[in-house]
């Protein structure tokens, strides 16, 4: 289910529990590393990859309730580009770029004490060439949530998605888990925009230590051999992560440590492809180096309870 389970992933990138305004800035890297077809042979090929990234999430309105949970509208914006440098015989076999942007509004309410509703429409493009893009690159995205508040740190939710991935509305299922734990000691495991588990410890009030693990990708919408496809680029993040805080407000975190597989491939625009987990069809670079920096920031301004932002 990998293959299925990081389409999901993708499918619920709009979807954002976050009430308050954030901004993010991020860039990677991934080191060299081989590079294996589909035949799970070694090509002699090698390749890595640069990805910048930022996003904006910016609260329209807001109230909050008695139990302190937001009524919101919600505005998200993020882009991505993904440079691959690849050498060797299958070098023009994948893309070199990838560019990825979305925006979405969403809206979230509390239902009753212990049920919330989180609702969400928007329109991404998916491409490598953003001199030709068209409609073919547009993507329409959803999806409809109920989330069950278990405890204060811990949340679950189900629904469903609606993607237009394969040139038609579809409707997928949608998954939600949050949980994590405050003070000295932390831990954090999170489906959401994307699969998240961290586990660490606050040294002290301005430097954190984090071990983390987290499912990344990233996709374009292109045509190959005449037909129109998908390509995914994806992978999973192990390491460990400084957090540097400069206030309540700001803060740099740095991650240093390895990449599983790194899955390049491209797959048809169909139901049978976007389930099928035979190994044999899905080519990669093996282990490598990774690194990134971020830097977040979070107005921490809170409306009373009761009041709107856009009064």
């Amino acid at each position: 289910m990998k293959k299925a389970l990081f389409s999901f992933i993708v499918l619920g990138m709009m979807l954002s529990l976050e009430s308050t305004a954030q901004i993010q800035l991020k860039t990677t890297y991934i080191g060299t590393s081989k590079f294996k077809d589909e035949k799970d042979e070694y090509t002699g090929g090698k390749g890595e990859a640069r990805i910048y990234q930022g996003g904006i999430n910016i609260p329209v309105s807001m109230k909050l309730n008695e139990e302190n949970r937001p009524t919101a509208w919600m505005v998200g914006l993020s882009g991505l580009y993904a440079s691959l440098e690849n050498t060797g015989t299958f070098e023009e076999a994948l893309l070199s770029d990838i560019y990825n942007a979305q925006v979405a509004v969403s809206h979230l309410r509390p239902l009753n004490t212990k049920w919330s509703l989180l609702v969400s429409l928007g329109v991404g493009v998916y491409t490598d060439d953003l001199a030709t893009m068209g409609a073919d690159n547009l993507l329409g995205q959803g999806g409809v949530i109920f989330i069950r508040h278990l405890k204060p740190n811990l949340e679950i939710g189900g629904g469903a998605a609606l993607s237009s991935i394969f040139g038609y509305p579809m409707i997928f299922p949608a998954f939600y888990f949050n949980w994590k734990t405050n003070g000295r000691f932390l831990a954090k495991i999170s489906v959401m925009n994307t699969m998240e588990l961290s586990v660490g410890m606050k040294l002290n009030k301005l430097f954190y230590l984090h071990l983390v693990g987290e499912m990344n990708g990233m996709m374009a919408l292109v045509e190959k051999n005449g037909e129109d496809v998908i390509f995914s680029h994806r992978y999973t993040v192990f390491g460990l992560q400084p957090e540097i805080k400069l206030g309540n407000a700001l803060s740099i975190p740095i991650t240093v440590g390895v990449t599983g597989d790194r899955y390049a491939y491209y797959q048809e625009k169909s139901l049978k492809d976007f389930f099928n987990d035979d190994p044999q069809e899905n080519p990669h670079f093996r282990f490598a180096p990774y690194a990134s920096v971020a830097l977040k920031y979070t107005f921490q301004k809170k409306p009373p309870q009761g009041q709107n932002l856009t009064k």
